[in-house]
Formats: structure tokens, sequence, C-alpha cells
């Protein structure tokens, strides 16, 4: 084959079909465009969604058995519960409901306001700032309560208590305590025990409701304010300081009654004017309730004598005694009082008993 049969073969062979591998592609060839599949980001992105740590799985709330005060054992002087964080606040007042029931007997009041006591709980109070004067009420309790108070929680000998109380006046048998004699921050051990003597009025353990709320003193019903040199209104306005008042000896502000007003002989909730005594008046009828009413000295049976003669207005006269009251004037053979405190005989009469057999002291001749 010559040479110019075989360029004409090569010329042939590359116009073919089939082209040369190594000639570029014809401009107007489409042939099969790669359109592919382009990422477009939405196979299976991650969208978070997979079990993400929300939180949820048991968080600790804190509610997993707080230390309270009030678990087992609370109560005692070891584990006191704390009023600060256990009571509700109700008002301005803290207050705790708790039980005795099956408490240990360890403590008893110094003061001896309670002959005879039971199980007792101990309460934990940290004196809050701006407080100088308390009321402790077991009132709504289910039992014969007492309560007391003290600054160390023991038993020891010749210890004290800052106050006492079994049966509040007006509340029996539950019973009010009221405190001054304290400092802000300072703790107190407030005991809640039962009254388990012969004149206990009820149970001597049980549930039990304590309210202790900041009072100011000076104010009605409240405790007096202290004495101070020189002298400043210990109540407030027209009221007068009751000198041991209130039934555990505090002395507390009332509000004053006039000559000839019922008046109450316990000084709790009023006090006679001054220069008159809240004395008993005699009842009219034998089971009469007892009423009290304030009278000048001299003027009333029961009311104190006079300094100066006449002691007594008549029929009255002025029985013996350190402290002698008016008391009426008995004729002869009436039944009377030798000591001559309860009544007098008349003017040159005795009273004793006659015969040598004994028997009642009489006013004879």
């Amino acid at each position: 084959m010559n040479t110019f049969y075989r360029f004409g073969l090569a010329i042939a062979l590359c116009a073919a079909p089939f082209g040369c591998g190594s000639d570029p592609a014809p401009a107007n060839d489409a042939g099969v465009i790669d359109t592919g599949t382009p990422d477009t980001g939405t196979g299976n992105p991650d969208t978070g969604t997979g079990n993400p740590d929300t939180g949820t799985g048991n968080p600790d709330t804190g509610t997993g058995n707080p230390d309270t005060g009030t678990g087992v054992g609370a109560g005692t002087c070891d584990s006191p519960i704390n009023l600060n964080t256990s009571a509700t606040r109700e008002g301005d007042a803290w207050v705790y409901r708790g039980t005795t029931t099956g408490a240990a007997n360890n403590l008893h009041p110094y003061e001896g306001c309670v002959p005879m006591d039971t199980g007792e709980v101990v309460l934990r109070y940290q004196v809050e700032s701006g407080v100088d004067a308390l009321m402790i009420s077991t009132q709504g309790s289910g039992f014969d309560t007492a309560v007391y108070a003290r600054v160390a929680c023991s038993q020891a000998a010749g210890g004290a208590d800052l106050g006492c109380n079994n049966d509040s006046y007006d509340n029996a048998p539950q019973s009010t305590l009221y405190l001054t004699n304290f400092t802000p921050g300072q703790v107190l051990f407030i005991v809640v025990d039962g009254n388990a003597g012969n004149e206990a009025m009820s149970p001597s353990t049980g549930d039990f409701t304590v309210t202790l709320r900041p009072v100011t003193r000076g104010a009605m019903g409240n405790p007096c304010r202290a004495v101070t040199d020189p002298p400043t209104p210990r109540c407030d306005g027209a009221l007068a300081c009751s000198e041991g008042g209130a039934a555990d000896g505090t002395a507390i502000c009332v509000p004053t009654v006039a000559i000839g007003a019922a008046c109450d002989n316990r000084r709790f909730t009023n006090l006679c004017v001054e220069g008159t005594t809240c004395v008993l008046q005699p009842p009219a009828m034998e089971g009469d309730p007892a009423t009290f009413f304030c009278r000048a000295a001299g003027t009333a049976q029961n009311a104190p004598c006079r300094v100066v003669e006449p002691r007594c207005d008549a029929p009255l006269a002025c029985g013996a005694g350190d402290s002698p009251t008016c008391v009426p004037v008995l004729n002869t053979g009436v039944e009377c009082d030798p000591t001559g405190q309860g009544n007098r005989c008349a003017t040159g009469l005795t009273c004793s008993p006659l015969g040598d057999a004994g028997g009642p002291a009489i006013c004879h001749s």
C-alpha cells in the first residue's frame, strides 16, 4: 500500500461517526448532559430532633427528702424544729402544726407553772431584725397545753426559763406566753408541753398549733415598754400598764375604767382608775356569778380600808390583817370568822366557839 493510500484511509476513518479520541466534541453535541442529583442538603439533615437532651431526664428538683427539721427525731434538743424554715407564714405570724403524741418527756418548766407535764416538742426560733416583743400561743391545739421558752435547750440544775404559761385567761386550756427579754438575732427554744396534773382540762398529748407573733410594745394588749430614767410613757395614749396583768405575769397595756364600772380583777383586760380598786361585789343571791366593780377605799365591802377614820362606811367595819378590807358586821348568834378578816362581830360581842364541845365560832357576849 502506497503512502497516499495510507494517508487517505486515515482521513476516512477520522471522518467516520466514531471520530478520533483526541478530537474535541462538536459545538452542537448535546450528548447526554449530566444533570446528576445535586446535593440540596435534604438528605436526612441533622434537624436536632434525635432525642435532644431536654433536661427532663429526672432533674434534681430539690424534693428528694429535703431536711425541713420535721423528720424522724425532730422536736428534741438535739434536733429542734426550725420555725424560721419549717413554719408557715400567716400575715405577720409564724404558725406551726405538729403533735406531741409519742414524744419523749425530757424537759420540764423551771418556773413550776405545770405541776406535772408529759412529752414535749422543741421548736427553735432565731429572733428576726426589728422584733422586740413576741406573743406565743397554743390556741387551736387539741389538748391541755403548756408553753415555755429558754435560751439553752437542756434540763440543767439551776436553769431558768424566759417565761412559762399553763392556761391563758381567755383560751384555757391553751396557753399564751409573752417574751421581751431577748435581743434580735438571739436563738430561742420554745417548748410545747402537756399538762398532766389533776386539774388538767383535757388530754395531755396530741396535735398542737403554735403561733409566734411579733408584737409592738406599748400597744393595747401587748407588753408595756421598759421602765426608763427619766420616766417615759410605758403605754400608748390613755392606756395604763398593768403589772403582772397577763396570765404568765407579763405587764401589759390595758384601758382604764371609772369608779363604779365593772372591772377585770385579773387586770388582764382593764384597770380601775387611780385611787380605786377592783373588788368583788357580793352576789345578790347564792349561786349568782361573781361580779367586780371599781370602788374607792372604805366605800364598799371588800374595798380597802381607809387610812383614817372612819375607815369604812357604815354598816361595814375594817377587818383584820396586813391589808385589811371593809367587812360586814355580825350580830349575836351568827357564825363568824375568828380571824376577823372576813367579818367582824358587833361591838361588845366575841367570835369564838360556845362551850367545851367546840364547833363553829359564833358571835356572842
